[in-house]
């Protein structure tokens, strides 16, 4: 789900972040108090730490690991503390409660996470409708240069874009 793509979403993330700060658990609150003393203020607001947003820090180990690079130097303390398995936890955990993980809670809050679900999915689903459309589009401008290169090698009439009729594919048949 994308909170910039989709203001509805944008205001449920808004909203879940909003909660998230305000419900941090105490290992959330310790991890935090670590990085602030690995980080200088500047470093610390810049990962989005100072609003307890965990996920730029995963998504920066999860980069540089799967590269092979080393961390930036002011995260370079991490592992020294155990905080790389406890950043990608609490990421975790903050993503599921970004997705709605305590809307469950109560009646409007399931509403809510149904909504977030249906209008997450509804744009996913139309932009992968839209390049199906686009890719069949483009194949069917394509397909009388293919049929006539198909002709020219084989001597066999290509099907037409819509399909072989059954007399086609009998015709088709007979020549083989």
């Amino acid at each position: 789900p994308n909170g910039k793509a989709c203001p509805r979403v944008g205001d449920f993330f808004r909203a879940a972040g909003k909660d998230w700060q305000s419900a941090l658990t105490p290992e959330a609150a310790s991890a935090l108090k670590d990085l602030k003393e690995l980080l200088t203020p500047e470093e610390f607001a810049g990962f989005g730490l100072d609003k307890a947003s965990f996920i730029p820090v995963k998504d920066l180990l999860t980069t540089t690991g799967a590269h092979g690079l080393a961390l930036p130097s002011p995260l370079a303390g991490l592992a020294s503390r155990d905080l790389p398995s406890r950043v990608y936890a609490l990421a975790g955990a903050q993503i599921g409660h970004l997705l709605g993980g305590r809307l469950e809670e109560s009646k409007a809050g399931q509403r809510l996470a149904a909504e977030l679900l249906r209008v997450s999915i509804g744009r996913l689903l139309g932009e992968t409708l839209d390049h199906l459309e686009d890719r069949a589009k483009s194949a069917s401008r394509s397909q009388p240069q293919l049929q006539s290169q198909l002709e020219a090698g084989t001597g066999v009439r290509a099907p037409s874009a819509g399909g072989p009729s059954a007399g086609g594919r009998r015709a088709a048949a007979a020549t083989m």
